[in-house]
């Protein structure tokens, strides 16, 4: 069971309220956070997970994220601990820092609220099979740089996963303000056009996703537009996220397409190889 989280600098029990009510992150969603994968204990690409928490706190706070490398694995791995999860087990290891409470309603912050907590999670698979909608309803905005950083702010995500679980499916694509593709509620987009893996560019309003990145190294996957029809003419449609894994999309907008689980076992293992 869990039971502990990491506040402030200290290590206190999860079910004691301790977030004041004027904290900016609960008033207006003025944050960030991460989401990294540890498997028996040991964090999965923590410098990746890092940096990045560093540049969205810039990009987005407009102030630094007060914990070095080496304390902020120390965190994790502390965390893990405190709660049980250090063999046989995954876990999904979530920073999450806030502007705190601000003098002024849009004021830079100068304490800001820090948190990590820990859940118990299956290892990433590519098991879960994609019924897609593509939803354009609540675009992404096409060259907006806090579009690339892991903003606390999930409503429209959650606004059109309803609406695509109205039509019967289980994940929303969503478009951007140019009307291309841009990404799913929680995962990056990748399609297959013969040999070729392609996934949208980050100005076209989407994460800078750590398993996005993995495959643009590893498997040469390249960036360029997607629009509806491209994606309805792909070879293969798939989803990519540190925490769940490769899913392969089986019916887009009520349409059945080729099954290629099989087909992406391998490319699931190789990304996933730190797991």
């Amino acid at each position: 069971m869990i039971t502990k989280i990491w506040l402030n600098g200290e290590f206190v029990d999860k079910n004691v309220p301790r977030i004041l009510h004027d904290d900016s992150g609960f008033l207006r969603a003025n944050g960030v956070f991460d989401s990294m994968l540890a498997v028996n204990g040991t964090l999965v690409a923590a410098r990746e997970h890092y940096d990045r928490l560093v540049r969205d706190c810039k990009t987005v706070l407009r102030t630094a994220f007060p914990i070095g490398f080496d304390d902020f694995v120390e965190i994790a791995q502390h965390l893990l601990k405190e709660n049980g999860i250090n063999q046989d087990h995954y876990a999904r290891v979530r920073t999450q820092i806030t502007g705190g409470v601000l003098k002024d309603f849009l004021g830079t912050p100068e304490t800001p609220t820090i948190s990590f907590s820990c859940s118990r999670t299956r290892r990433p698979d590519n098991q879960e099979l994609i019924k897609a909608w593509v939803i354009s309803d609540y675009p992404r905005i096409a060259g907006c740089k806090l579009e690339n950083c892991k903003k606390l702010d999930y409503t429209r995500a959650f606004a059109a996963m309803q609406d695509a679980r109205a039509k019967g499916g289980n994940e929303p694509i969503l478009t951007n303000t140019n009307g291309n593709i841009a990404c799913a509620s929680t995962s990056s987009l990748f399609i297959v056009e013969g040999t070729n893996i392609i996934t949208p560019r980050l100005e076209d309003g989407i994460l800078d996703s750590i398993s996005r990145r993995y495959l643009i190294r590893d498997y040469s996957a390249k960036e360029d537009i997607i629009t509806p029809e491209r994606l309805e003419q792909a070879d293969k449609i798939f989803l990519s996220n540190t925490i769940r894994g490769i899913r392969p999309v089986i019916e887009l907008n009520g349409t059945a397409r080729e099954n290629a689980l099989g087909e992406f076992t391998d490319l699931h293992e190789k990304v996933f190889k730190a797991a």
